[in-house]
């Protein structure tokens, strides 16, 4: 899936999730204003109703009152009070919800205009006020049982209205809760899309991208999430392919170099340590400077070939148990012999440092470590080693006094082929002896590692177990 995709899906799926939500609101929001003009028609319905009984009651009286003759103004009143039943009778018609409504509202009209037609019928007659009055009670009596059953008819709607109401009240709680819970987990899988499909694969690209960039070159992206984030993580493991498949080509080239020249080096270095044995006098000179030459270029040989056997995984270690001062001891005084201007100041406990490893490459990373400390402090100083056991593990340092190492160098120079800035064109070097060494170290699964002071030394440290298990093929 695109990531125009993805947005389009999303955006589709909130417009249908919210409009059917809104859909939903409105006609209940709807559906309960009807409810509630109906209810309120209803209420108004039964409040008529009672002032038409109120009006009906109060007319009977000044009637009656009207015609004792102690109360001569209730003639006007009584007309009045009519034409406020004519008026409640209009308003109760405006309220009608039904055909059941409008029959009760018909058959109550029908009972009024029968009372009062037997009380104007009465007035010229020759009966009593009181029998007169209790003539037309019987109409009146009629006449308020129909507006009785009028008003329980409205009472039983305004009660159905109620309920109904609450029932879409209820309904209108539940479908907010619903839409709110709706919307959360809407929200949460969007949010959790997203991580699936954008944030999640952006993370492991640049953690992927950080391991490669750290030196593990196998370290590859597995192509996951939208197209194009599948895209990148297809051309950087295409890239990738492609770096290493160009990195093994001159892998197998530099060891074809280094094997070919390995035969003639042998023959000139014996040689040169032949004419040397010979040599006399003044001639003695330039044939150690030939033979010290030979050797420099017979070890960057070596690391060359070591370089490629590690980067192939074709180092083999033959471990056994050694006691790592006598090793510490003879790198010293191969290196204190050739160094004129530097002082070696060795510190290693009374009892041996007992370690199952392989001594040749152990040998091999103390000679690179004290070949550094020496070429790195030109102008000489004081060349620290010192080696302990803390537990399980032991611990050798070699320090120098030298031009030190500036922070943002400090992992290039365990880096085949890189070399800091400052000795690159100074110090003569090709920057494979402390990749080699690094490798050798962590194939007895230890670690070695360095602290710097530009301007006044470094120390290299190794740690590693004092036993390893057994001999191992070192892999990368």
């Amino acid at each position: 899936m695109s990531l125009r995709t993805a947005v389009i899906v999303v955006g589709a799926l909130l417009l249908v999730v919210f409009g059917v939500l809104s859909f939903s609101l409105d006609k209940t929001t709807g559906l309960l204003d009807f409810e509630a003009r109906e209810l309120a028609k209803a209420h108004e319905s039964v409040r008529v109703a009672q002032e038409l009984k109120i009006r009906l009651l109060v007319h009977n009286r000044s009637s009656f009152l009207n015609q004792l003759g102690e109360e001569t103004y209730r003639g006007e009143s009584s007309r009045v009070e009519r034409s406020d039943i004519d008026e409640y009778l209009a308003s109760a018609r405006q309220y009608l919800n039904n055909a059941d409504e409008a029959a009760l509202l018909a058959e109550v009209t029908q009972e009024i205009d029968l009372y009062l037609q037997r009380r104007d019928s009465l007035e010229s007659g020759h009966m009593s006020p009181t029998e007169r009055y209790l003539v037309v009670s019987h109409d009146l009596d009629r006449a308020f049982a129909s507006i009785d059953r009028f008003i329980a008819i409205n009472r039983e709607q305004a009660t159905a209205f109620a309920d109904e109401i609450a029932r879409q009240n209820n309904h209108a709680t539940l479908l907010a809760k619903t839409s709110f819970v709706t919307a959360g987990l809407l929200l949460a899988g969007i949010i959790a899309a997203a991580f699936w499909l954008l944030a999640g694969p952006l993370i492991d690209i640049g953690t992927i991208i950080g391991s490669y960039s750290a030196g593990h070159t196998a370290a590859r992206i597995r192509v996951k999430g939208l197209h194009e984030i599948q895209s990148i993580g297809s051309m950087f493991n295409s890239m990738a392919d492609s770096l290493e498949q160009r990195r093994q080509e001159q892998l197998r080239f530099i060891a074809s170099i280094a094997h070919d020249l390995r035969n003639p080096m042998h023959s000139i270095l014996l040689t040169a340590d032949l004419l040397n044995r010979k040599a006399r006098g003044e001639d003695r000179e330039p044939m150690r400077i030939i033979l010290r030459q030979m050797q420099n270029l017979d070890r960057l040989v070596g690391d060359l070939l070591d370089t490629t056997r590690i980067e192939a995984g074709q180092l083999i270690l033959h471990v056994a148990v050694h006691d790592l001062r006598s090793l510490i001891l003879d790198a010293v005084e191969l290196h204190r012999t050739g160094a004129t201007i530097h002082d070696f100041i060795v510190g290693l406990p009374d009892g041996p440092l007992a370690c199952r490893c392989d001594s040749a490459r152990i040998a091999q990373v103390m000679n690179n470590l004290l070949s550094n400390a020496v070429k790195y402090s030109p102008n000489g100083g004081t060349i620290r080693v010192s080696a302990g056991r803390d537990e399980d593990e032991i611990e050798i340092t070699v320090s120098d006094e030298g031009i030190g190492i500036e922070r943002g160098d400090i992992e290039n120079i365990f880096t085949p082929f890189r070399r800091t800035a400052a000795t690159r064109s100074t110090i003569a070097g090709v920057g494979l002896g402390l990749s080699t060494s690094r490798r050798i170290i962590r194939a007895h699964h230890g670690e070695l590692s360095v602290g710097s002071i530009p301007g006044r030394g470094s120390t290299f440290t190794i740690r590693m177990p004092a036993a390893v298990a057994q001999a191992a093929v070192f892999t990368t």
